[in-house]
């Protein structure tokens, strides 16, 4: 609905009061290219939360465990480089014990040829706890 016969929705579809309160759950990304980079500008409130840090304005490389060579950074390129989405589990870090890793779903959107921004939805997986009665 969103990218009609396009293989991606265009910038221009995101609205981020549609997701209503999914909101909190979506990280969006601006791609920039040469060098490839991901601008954070959106990070909903419930992830922002979990990882108990603002990035919105931060670039993905200047964050030590997303630079280039990280598992997530790869990720994102291959979104990036290719506009199909990804969903994969990503371990946690953000100091919640309680919490052991993350499935995000990448999405890419733009231009014919071109990603010009990445959605990401996440959901956070509990550790799972053996108690003795």
């Amino acid at each position: 609905r969103l990218r009609g016969e396009a293989p991606m929705p265009r910038r221009e579809a995101f609205s981020p009061a549609a997701f209503g309160p999914w909101l909190g759950w979506v990280i969006w990304f601006e791609v920039e290219h040469a060098p490839l980079d991901m601008l954070y500008r959106v990070m909903g409130d419930s992830i922002r939360e979990r990882v108990k840090r603002n990035v919105v304005g931060l670039r993905m490389s200047t964050l030590p465990h997303q630079a280039p060579g990280s598992t997530i950074w790869s990720h994102y390129r291959q979104v990036a480089e290719t506009g199909v989405p990804l969903q994969s589990w990503l371990p946690y870090e953000g100091g919640d014990i309680l919490i052991e890793r993350v499935n995000h779903l990448l999405l890419p959107w733009g231009e014919p040829g071109r990603v010009t921004n990445i959605l990401t939805v996440c959901a956070f997986v509990g550790r799972s706890f053996d108690i003795d009665p």
